[in-house]
């Protein structure tokens, strides 16, 4: 996810996501959103202009990007890159060298601390293993980062509200005629059906701990690829519901619990076949979790 934030920011479109048009321009930073989340990035005068960029994805997560016009860096290539901000070093370990508009240096994960000493501290070291390569003042990160931060929750309730509008509509499937005949093709076969209840598949206490911390709700639309033998082989998702920790749970717990009466042909052999269907996420409004509701619609595991 954050490989496609990079690509978004560093390429300096502030273009609209999700009908968020998001750009402002806070103490000499330039602050935009993109499809996950939004960077505040200023360049800086001097030798290379080296420009500098600190994104945050609508998960919290966070990296900061520096670039210059005189280095060299390979795209792709590992770097030793710790930066010393407030007294404390950040970053070290392997970092990607990137290359934006003629511009080459490296991006770094940092952790959740380096926002608050980024918005209060007076100036940035930046090392290449021992060695400084870079030393830039701090001015207008505060009211930067105030402004990143309501740009991340903007995108976070555009997610939200896109999540919800598809979910409206979940239950209806992309394309009824496509199931007339079995995944080989051959008309009077059978779809694999699943041999327990799809409501044991996931309860509430599957709900993942990083949804119901920032409310996240939504319904992941899901294709399952079912052998012969009527095993799961794989698991994608066909519509999301706009949160990852979600999606990745549904296919997950499918993977894990879901077990089938494999496919027919005309013939009556088994074969391979696909099924598709749908969790509903909704958050728990009691705790200790309550058992899935019943009132779901038909092909529709709904956890709440």
């Amino acid at each position: 996810m954050i490989r496609s934030i990079i690509a978004a920011f560093l390429l300096c479109l502030p273009a609209p996501v999700l009908g968020l048009d998001f750009y402002e321009e806070r103490g000499g930073w330039s602050i935009v959103a993109s499809d996950d989340g939004c960077a505040m990035s200023m360049e800086y005068e001097g030798d290379g202009q080296t420009t500098v960029l600190l994104g945050k994805d609508i998960d919290g997560s966070l990296f900061i990007s520096v670039t210059n016009y005189n280095w060299s860096a390979k795209k792709g290539e590992a770097y030793d890159i710790t930066y010393s901000l407030n007294g404390k070093m950040y970053g070290g370990g392997k970092n990607p060298g990137i290359e934006s508009s003629g511009q080459r240096g490296f991006v770094s994960p940092v952790e959740n601390s380096f926002e608050r000493d980024f918005a209060t501290g007076r100036s940035l070291h930046i090392y290449l293993g021992d060695q400084v390569i870079d030393r830039l003042s701090l001015s207008g990160t505060a009211v930067g980062v105030a402004s990143l931060n309501r740009c991340v929750t903007l995108l976070k309730q555009e997610h939200a509200a896109e999540a919800k509008k598809k979910a409206k509509y979940a239950d209806l499937p992309n394309d009824p005629f496509s199931r007339v005949t079995t995944s080989s093709g051959t008309a009077g076969g059978t779809d694999p059906t699943p041999k327990k209840n799809t409501g044991l598949w996931a309860t509430s206490n599957d709900y993942p701990a990083e949804a119901i911390r920032e409310k996240h709700e939504g319904t992941t639309r899901f294709r399952l690829v079912i052998d012969a033998n009527g095993v799961v082989q794989k698991c994608e998702t066909i519509e999301t519901s706009g949160f990852p920790e979600l999606d990745e749970q549904t296919c997950a717990l499918a993977m894990l619990r879901a077990r089938f009466n494999p496919a027919r042909d005309s013939n009556g052999n088994n074969i391979e076949g696909v099924w598709e269907s749908a969790i509903r996420w909704e958050l728990p409004t009691s705790l200790p979790p309550r058992p899935a509701p019943t009132n779901c619609v038909v092909g529709e595991v709904c956890i709440r």
